[in-house]
């Protein structure tokens, strides 16, 4: 299964700590017939949120302008370009582990440094460059930050379950979670903004 699966599975019925919601710094702003309470998901975040604005587009590939193709999934259901700071999805795929997939990647453009990264890649034992061949993008480190960081602004840092399965298929533990969880916190904590990508990430 993988980490995103296991997001749905730890909601749907493991037993979690409850911890107690992180500082949210994030203003979102949604399309004002959009059903969705995406706001009170941020609010609701168990780690911080990047200190800026977020525009959630729902769309479809039928969009002139959605730029989720070229992500090397053949059908995306969406992406983010961080520089915009703008998510793109299919309404049927926004949930609250895709817009904190995305944001994730907000996250590591806005907030992340050189040194965090590494220190991701050391915790997460993924020695690889953090974007790498545009087919394999997906088993990339910054795939793996942003689902990691889409956990742990849903459960928090501390979760119960014997493993889980990381991109190269081996194994991450709860304690490499809770290391990663607070390698969030502790970027957020001395944050300085620098420039973001501009390409799209799915």
């Amino acid at each position: 299964m993988t980490l995103r699966g296991y997001i749905a599975a730890v909601l749907a019925g493991l037993a979690l700590f409850t911890p107690v919601a992180a500082e949210a710094n994030t203003t979102i702003i949604a399309p004002p017939e959009s059903g969705s309470p995406y706001q009170a998901w941020i609010e609701a975040a168990m780690v911080p949120t990047p200190e800026l604005s977020v525009e959630i587009v729902e769309s479809d590939r039928n969009d002139p302008a959605w730029p989720c193709e070229g992500t090397d999934y053949p059908d995306p259901v969406g992406c983010v370009v961080p520089s915009e700071r703008r998510i793109f999805g299919e309404p049927r795929a926004i949930n609250r582990s895709f817009v904190f997939h995305e944001l994730g990647h907000i996250f590591d453009s806005a907030v992340l440094t050189d040194w965090d990264r590494e220190r991701f890649s050391a915790l997460a034992r993924i020695p690889m460059p953090w974007w790498y061949e545009p087919s394999r993008w997906h088993q990339a480190p910054a795939e793996y930050f942003a689902e990691s960081y889409a956990l742990c602004a849903i459960v928090g840092p501390r979760i119960y379950f014997p493993r889980m399965t990381r991109p190269d298929d081996s194994w991450i533990k709860p304690r490499q979670h809770y290391q990663i969880c607070t390698l969030i916190q502790r970027a957020s904590e001395r944050h300085r903004p620098y420039g973001a990508a501009s390409r799209a990430k799915g």
